[in-house]
């Protein structure tokens, strides 16, 4: 078996969806056909099944922690879209159809101390579900024991594409391009976070809309109003999925139902821009 070790952090919004399963022939799509959930000695087994091999690829991401994998050329074809789970540090399972060839499995966590692995069989994949050990003790060996620091993650800075300067889009590539309203700036992870560029912009245009595939409660637009906040607060808006409950269907379909758009970033701009004059 092949063992694949993947981490990082994007902004994705999961959503459910049923499939019908059908039998698998040479030239048709491997079937996810369930998932199961397994304590394990050091933490937590989930089991995707499929019809056959997959090809997979998998990412872990914050806020909340949760590990996301799209296997391609993939039907969905379980008759569940969610498994409760409770063996720590798992709290549930989602599975969907996330796009035409795409069969969607997100693992939500209960903490962030977290690491996995994914080990493919015949029959689709095993993923170990692992707490991270710590890296630092103290007070624990011998006085001259050498002492282990971690090192600081590294700040990803943030993409700024000078546009109109009316006010500033924070978020992902596929969500800030198209507004010509704001000047986007695109920010590739909520932590740590590029503090001194969300700070700049916040001076330079006097408003901030945050655009994210994602809930907006706790989301990367939370983050950016806590950072600028306490050095130089200005008027905020958040596209994003608001404080409900995901339903299923197309990937398109789902982005306009929730506001995802171009034209929403540019009402959020425009409101900002409202606030923002009044002030002044």
């Amino acid at each position: 078996m092949r063992s694949a070790r993947i981490a990082g952090l994007v902004v994705a919004l999961s959503l459910a969806v049923t499939g019908i399963g059908s039998s698998q022939t040479a030239d048709s799509p491997v079937q996810l056909k369930d998932v199961s959930i397994d304590r394990a000695s050091e933490g937590a087994s989930v089991t995707v099944k499929t019809s056959g091999p997959a090809q997979y690829e998998a990412k872990l991401i914050d806020s909340p922690t949760r590990l996301v994998i799209d296997v391609s050329g993939a039907t969905y074809s379980s008759a569940k879209s969610r498994w409760t789970s409770g063996v720590d540090p798992v709290k549930e399972v989602r599975g969907s159809q996330w796009r035409k060839g795409i069969a969607r499995i997100v693992v939500e966590m209960t903490r962030n101390d977290v690491g996995y692995r994914i080990d493919e069989t015949p029959d689709g994949l095993v993923v170990a579900i692992e707490s991270k050990p710590e890296t630092a003790k103290t007070n624990s060996g011998p006085a001259d024991a050498p002492k282990v620091v971690p090192k600081s993650a590294p700040v990803a800075v943030a993409k700024v594409t000078e546009k109109a300067p009316a006010v500033t889009s924070i978020g992902a590539d596929s969500m800030i391009d198209a507004p010509k309203v704001a000047k986007p700036a695109v920010i590739a992870t909520a932590k740590p976070l590029d503090i001194a560029t969300i700070d700049r912009a916040a001076r330079e245009t006097g408003g901030i809309v945050t655009a994210e595939e994602h809930t907006v409660v706790h989301g990367i637009g939370a983050a950016i109003a806590s950072a600028i906040a306490g050095n130089h607060p200005v008027p905020m808006a958040f596209v994003g999925v608001q404080d409900v409950f995901g339903e299923s269907g197309e990937a398109e379909e789902l982005l306009r139902k929730y506001g995802l758009t171009a034209e929403k970033i540019v009402d959020g701009a425009h409101d900002v821009m409202k606030r923002r004059d009044r002030k002044r």
